[in-house]
């Protein structure tokens, strides 16, 4: 820890009351488990994708990630709102987390209404995921326009590194299979 930040968590635990600071404690052990929760589930999880389907299903059950990150999340916001002043020191060393991590968790709990109605709407259990199927299902489905984007920007790049000649004749090609994939839909 620098001098600056010894400096800054001193100034912050001296303006706190003792209720205060033994709150703050407290609330940063918790977040330090929620942490640990996550990270070992997200291990278990790796681990269980290597197994069975059985072994995979009670690692999820068991690791309830999703459930652990929106935990951590609501205790970070909590304690954000009582660290006075500056919160960042406080939470590298009394949390022992990056402040990217802390970001993702609080965003975690502010998406959980959202996931928990997403979850009812497709029948799916929360404690079954991932935190990337998690984040899947809050993304939603690609936009078709959005993929049609990105192969043209794909098309585009693919015709620079042609000749002259070469990208007119691919254009052509491309237009005549175009066209007929269009006229297929319309039939």
């Amino acid at each position: 820890m620098t001098s600056t930040e010894v400096a800054t968590t001193t100034t912050a635990s001296s303006s706190m009351r003792p209720a205060e600071d033994k709150a703050l404690a407290e609330l940063a052990q918790r977040i330090k488990a929620e942490h640990a929760a996550v990270t070992n589930g997200q291990e278990s999880l790796v681990a269980a994708q290597k197994t069975a389907t059985n072994a995979k299903m009670n690692a999820i059950r068991q690791a309830n990630v999703v459930s652990r990150a929106i935990k951590a999340g609501e205790l970070l916001k909590e304690a954000k709102n009582k660290v006075p002043g500056d919160w960042l020191p406080w939470l590298k060393t009394d949390c022992e987390l990056s402040v990217r991590t802390a970001q993702r968790y609080m965003k975690w709990a502010d998406d959980k209404p959202r996931l928990e109605k997403i979850c009812r709407e497709k029948n799916v259990t929360m404690s079954h995921l991932t935190l990337n199927q998690a984040a899947q299902l809050l993304r939603g489905p690609p936009n078709p326009s959005d993929e049609y984007d990105k192969a043209e920007e794909v098309l585009i790049r693919k015709l620079a590194k042609l000749s002259p000649e070469e990208a007119d004749a691919s254009v052509r090609a491309t237009i005549k299979k175009l066209k007929d994939a269009v006229a297929e839909l319309a039939a």
